[in-house]
C-alpha cells in the first residue's frame, strides 16, 4: 500500500474532515513520510494517561515528576507554543506558487525563500526535540501515575499547546503533524533557550552563482523567540538604496498636490500658468494626466518641487510653446526638481530631424546655477541637447531614461557640472555625453549606441567614470578623450565602433580594469607615447 492509500485510510479511521488535505501534506513531507505517520499515530491513537481528569471539562492536566516546579513545566509548554507560531506564520503554499516554474531563482526572491526554509526548519527541529522528550517522559510518568506517584497541575501557559488540533491551512500542515497531545513532562526537559540562535543562510552553499549582493542582505543572528519570520525577510532583502529612499521621504515635508490636465483645445501653457500665478510652493507636487502639454516652465529657486505622470506607462508629452527657449529651465541652488514619467519633445514628429534650420536649436532641459533636478524614467527626443547643465554645484540625475534624436549632444556638461546616470540609453544622438571644463560624469549599467560621431567626448580638464556600461556601434570613436582629461573605465564593453575603440590624446589619463575593448574599425585603443593603467 502506497503512502497515499495509508494516509487515506488513516483519515477515513480518524478524521475524515481532513482527506481533503492529503496531498498537500505528503508534499509537505516528502522524503519525511514515516515521520509524518509517526507523529499521526502519537496525535489519534494515543489514549489518555491521567484518570483522574473529568471528561465533561475537557481540561488538560500535566503530570510532573518529583522535582519539576510549575515555572519549568510552563517554560517548556510556553516554548512549544512559540515554536508552534513561527512555523504557522510561514504560509509555505504561498512561496511555493511563487517559485513554482522559475528556472533560474534569483534576487530578492532567492533570499526570501532561503530565509523562509531556514527558519522553518530550525523551529520544526527543535519542536521534534522537544516532542521526543516529552513522549519518552510520558511513559515514565504514566508508570508512576499507576503507582500512585503523579501529582496533578494544570498548565495554563501549555493549555493552547495540550489541545492543539490540526490546522485547516495548507501551508500550515507542518507545524499541525507535530502538535502531539501532551500529558506530562519532567525536569528534564528544561531547555536554555538563551542558547538558542537562528544561523544565517549560508549563500556560498546554497547558491550556485555565489553573489555578494546575498551576502550583504543577510541579517544578524537573532533570537527564535523574538523575531517573526517576515520580519526577518523584510529587513533582510531590503536594498539599502530603498532604506535610505524610505528616511528621505519622512523627513520630507509634503506640500499641496496639484492635479492638471492638458488642454485639448488649444496650445495654452496649463503649468505655466500655475507658475505664473505662484501657486507652486516647495515641496508641491503637480501630478499630469496622460495627453500633450505645451510649457516652456522656469523654475527659479523654486524649492523642492515634482512632476509626476498620474498613470504609469501612460504617455504624458511635453512641448516647447515656444522653440526659442527650452522646455524647463531650472536654476539657483534651493531648486530641487524631479520629472518622472514624462517625455519630452522639441517638435511633433517623434523619431524624424525634420527641423528648420533658421530657428536656433535649444536644448530640452537647461540647469544651471547649482540647481539640482532628478529625472526618473523619463524619455528625450530631439533638441540641441536632452539636458545641458552648466555651473558649479549643478547636479543632474538620470535613471531609467531615454535619450534620443539631439543634434549636438544626448548630455552636455560643463564649467563644473556633474551628472549621474543610471540604467540609461543615450542613442542616435550626434555624441552620447560631452563632457568639459572640469565638469564630471558618471555612468552605471547605461548604453551609448549608434551615435552620429562618438560615444562619449571627454574635453580638457574632464572626469569620468562608466561602470559596467556599454559603448557600442557609434559612428566614431567610442570614448574620446583630449589632453587633459581624465577617465576610468571598469567592468564595461566598448565594441563595434567606427573608428578607434577609445582614442585618447597626449597628457589624457585613461584606467581600464575588467573591461573589454575589442571588433572597433582601427585599433581599440590608439597608440600614445603614455601608458594605459590597467
Amino acid at each position: 500500500m502506497g503512502f497515499r492509500e495509508r494516509l487515506v485510510a488513516f483519515y477515513q479511521k480518524h478524521n475524515p474532515a481532513k482527506l481533503c488535505e492529503v496531498d498537500s501534506l505528503l508534499e509537505a513531507f516528502a522524503g519525511r513520510e514515516e515521520t509524518m505517520f509517526a507523529a499521526l499515530r502519537v496525535k489519534y491513537e494515543e489514549s489518555d494517561v491521567t484518570d483522574g481528569v473529568e471528561a465533561a471539562s475537557r481540561a488538560r492536566n500535566v503530570n510532573i515528576e518529583p522535582g519539576m516546579s510549575e515555572t519549568e513545566s510552563n517554560t517548556v509548554y510556553a516554548e512549544m507554543q512559540d515554536l508552534l507560531r513561527d512555523m504557522e506564520s510561514v504560509d509555505l503554499r504561498r512561496l511555493l506558487d511563487q517559485l513554482n516554474g522559475r528556472a533560474i531563482v534569483e534576487g530578492d526572491l532567492l533570499v526570501h525563500a532561503m530565509r523562509f526554509m531556514q527558519h522553518f526548519t530550525t523551529c520544526a527541529q527543535r519542536f521534534q526535540d522537544l516532542s521526543g522528550t516529552i513522549l519518552n517522559r510520558t511513559a515514565t510518568a504514566t508508570q508512576n501515575t499507576t503507582a500512585g506517584a503523579a501529582v496533578p497541575l494544570k498548565s495554563t501557559a501549555g493549555e493552547s499547546v495540550a489541545t492543539q488540533t490540526e490546522s485547516t491551512s495548507p501551508g500550515r500542515c507542518d507545524a499541525a503533524v507535530h502538535a502531539v497531545r501532551v500529558e506530562t513532562v519532567s525536569t528534564g526537559t528544561q531547555t536554555d533557550m538563551d542558547g538558542e540562535r537562528l544561523r544565517d543562510v549560508s549563500f556560498k552553499d546554497m547558491n550556485p552563482t555565489n553573489n555578494s549582493h546575498f551576502l550583504r542582505a543577510q541579517m544578524p543572528a537573532t533570537e527564535c523567540s523574538s523575531v517573526r519570520p517576515n520580519d526577518e525577510v523584510r529587513a533582510a532583502v531590503a536594498p539599502a538604496a530603498l532604506k535610505m529612499d524610505k528616511q528621505l521621504n519622512q523627513h520630507r515635508s509634503i506640500g499641496m498636490v496639484h492635479k492638471l490636465k492638458p488642454d485639448k483645445h488649444k496650445r495654452a501653457a496649463v503649468i505655466g500658468a500655475l507658475l505664473t500665478k505662484g501657486g507652486l510652493a516647495d515641496t508641491d507636487s503637480v501630478t499630469l494626466e496622460p495627453g500633450v502639454y505645451h510649457e516652456n516652465l522656469c523654475f527659479l529657486n523654486s524649492g523642492d518641487v515634482e512632476l509626476v505622470a498620474v498613470f504609469p506607462g501612460a504617455p504624458v508629452i511635453i512641448r516647447p510653446l515656444s522653440n526659442l527657449e527650452p522646455i524647463i529651465r531650472a536654476a539657483g541652488r534651493k531648486t530641487r526638481l524631479r520629472l518622472s514619467g514624462v517625455v519630452l519633445v522639441e517638435n511633433d514628429t517623434l523619431g524624424k530631424m525634420h527641423v528648420d534650420v533658421s530657428a536656433p536649436n535649444c536644448p530640452l532641459v537647461a540647469v544651471a546655477d547649482g540647481a539640482h533636478v532628478e529625472f526618473h524614467g523619463c524619455h528625450f527626443y530631439q533638441g540641441s541637447c536632452a539636458v545641458e547643465a552648466v555651473g558649479l554645484h549643478t547636479d543632474i540625475r538620470l535613471h531609467l531614461s531615454l535619450i534620443s534624436s539631439c543634434t549636438f549632444a544626448g548630455v552636455f556638461l560643463r564649467h563644473g557640472a556633474k551628472a549621474v546616470m543610471t540604467q540609461c540609453k543615450v542613442t542616435l544622438c550626434e555624441a552620447g555625453v560631452r563632457v568639459a571644463s572640469k565638469s564630471s560624469m558618471y555612468a552605471r549599467e547605461t548604453v551609448l549606441e549608434e551615435n552620429t560621431t562618438d560615444g562619449i567626448v571627454g574635453y580638457e580638464g574632464a572626469e569620468g567614470t562608466l561602470e559596467r556600461s556599454s559603448v557600442l556601434r557609434n559612428g566614431g570613436n567610442g570614448i574620446f578623450l583630449s589632453p587633459g582629461s581624465n577617465f576610468m573605465v571598469t567592468e564595461s564593453t566598448v565594441e563595434l565602433n567606427g573608428l578607434y575603440g577609445i582614442q585618447r590624446l597626449q597628457s589624457s589619463v585613461l584606467r581600464l580594469r575588467d573591461s573589454v575593448v575589442r571588433d572597433n574599425g582601427l585599433l581599440p585603443i590608439n597608440h600614445t607615447d603614455e601608458k594605459v593603467s590597467l
